[in-house]
């Protein structure tokens, strides 16, 4: 598109050349209109997801940039035509929880506008968090009779999360409320007793949490309700005493066992001894009783009286007497 003006000259005419008409003059600036387009829809856990895409297209080109706290990269390309120029730009991210319901803001610059234009997004991020049953952190104060005991699932989402109660070890007793995430108890009896399930679902998925309820008797609760690490402390310590005194037992037992095996080893040899010495008195005694077993001196005295035996006393005395005569 081109502007023509009329203006007055010498016969020389204008510099340049130009003629009246004047075709030589700049094209005015065409302000552009830009479009943002939303891309797929966005769930936790995706990889790198288009977020918008927004294109301008003007003379000359536009400048097209992402005014926004949320992390993510832009890339921009852009197409000329024979009068104008068309630039679109794209913003990817990682889905999370935390972007969701955050703006994201196309901002357009153009020689033609008086100021940048401006086309916010907001995003919408599908989750579905974690349950979780609240309501039972003083198992104490469930007891017979209580009123107004409720539990109450904790999660969140998007889309809003729908809520169902369920009794795993049967139907919900006589008198219990669902209501949304809360589950209201009429006064507590035994009954009540059972574990709860919080079913937790949206569009995008579901979540499950459940929780023990133990009501308990006032009446039958002294002295039953022994904490279980006491419990096991005692358990412990009475084996423990038990196998103490098995032990001590035992070497009592065995202590008393070789005493006596030594006393009877005692008496026995002292009883071989004695007998020992008895029979060696007995032989003693019966060998003086024997006569062939006299003395050498009997034997000596009976020698005297036999002849041979005179004689050697007779030269004997012989011999003796000689040197005394001389």
């Amino acid at each position: 598109m081109f502007a023509c003006a009329r203006h007055s000259w010498d016969r020389a005419g204008p510099p340049g050349g130009c003629a009246d008409l004047n075709p030589c003059l700049p094209p005015p600036a065409v302000p552009p209109l830009p479009s943002l387009n939303p891309g797929p829809a966005l769930e936790e856990g995706q990889g790198l997801t288009l977020a918008a895409s927004c294109t301008a297209e003007g003379s000359p080109a536009p400048s097209v940039t992402w005014d926004t706290e949320v992390k993510g990269t832009a890339s921009s390309r852009s197409f000329k035509h024979s009068r104008s120029a068309a630039v679109t730009s794209e913003f990817h991210l990682v889905p999370s929880r935390s972007m969701n319901g955050k703006p994201l803001t196309c901002v357009v610059s153009h020689p033609g506008l008086l100021q940048d234009q401006r086309i916010t997004h907001v995003l919408h991020v599908a989750f579905l968090a974690e349950a979780s049953v609240r309501g039972l952190e003083d198992q104490k104060l469930w007891q017979v009779g209580k009123e107004g005991a409720t539990l109450k699932c904790l999660s969140e989402g998007h889309p809003p999360p729908s809520y169902n109660w369920t009794r795993l070890d049967g139907p919900l007793p006589s008198g219990v409320r669902a209501e949304g995430d809360t589950l209201g108890f009429p006064p507590l009896t035994t009954e009540h007793s059972g574990i709860y399930v919080c079913h937790v679902s949206n569009e995008l998925s579901s979540r499950d949490s459940q929780v023990t309820v133990d009501v308990l008797d006032p009446q039958d609760a002294p002295g039953k309700q022994v904490d279980l690490v006491s419990a096991s402390v005692v358990v412990v310590g009475v084996i423990a005493a038990l196998l103490f005194c098995l032990l001590v037992v035992v070497v009592l037992l065995m202590s008393r066992y070789h005493r006596r095996k030594a006393q009877q080893m005692t008496q026995k040899y002292e009883e071989e001894l004695t007998l020992t010495r008895e029979n060696s008195i007995r032989r003693l005694h019966s060998h003086h009783a024997d006569p062939r077993s006299q003395p050498e001196e009997s034997v000596g005295l009976r020698a005297e009286g036999h002849p041979d035996s005179l004689k050697d006393n007779s030269s004997c005395s012989v011999m003796s007497e000689e040197p005394e005569g001389r």
